[in-house]
């Protein structure tokens, strides 16, 4: 591709009706909570690879379109699951160990996930 000169970097390109995205989508909160329940809210999202958490009982949190969700390897798979709580250390993203029949409290509010 040839470079270009000032005059074509600031020409408006000849695009049609469709072939362009409107930059509102960057900045309106409207379309940005649309987004939300009608993509993001529906969609398998990755939250981590499964080597991430090498050991039983390891977990970590995130949040996945404003939803806190936790991550636990048990002995014999890996799940997910919402998180209920909802607090902010809920959603640290930081990785935790547990151990078994130990259930995750919330040391903000004192409530079990």
């Amino acid at each position: 591709m040839p470079s270009r000169n000032a005059a074509e970097w600031v020409a408006k390109p000849d695009l049609k009706l469709g072939e362009w995205v409107d930059s509102r989508i960057y900045s309106e909160q409207e379309i940005f909570e649309e987004e939300l329940s009608r993509i993001w809210k529906k969609a398998w999202i990755p939250i981590l690879h499964e080597s991430e958490l090498p050991e039983p009982y390891d977990f970590r949190t995130a949040i996945i379109a404003r939803e806190p969700v936790i991550v636990v390897r048990g002995p014999a798979r890996t799940g997910a699951w919402p998180s209920t709580v909802g607090r902010p250390a809920a959603s640290s993203r930081r990785k935790r160990r547990a151990t078994p029949n130990i259930w995750f409290v919330c040391s903000m509010a004192g409530s079990s996930t």
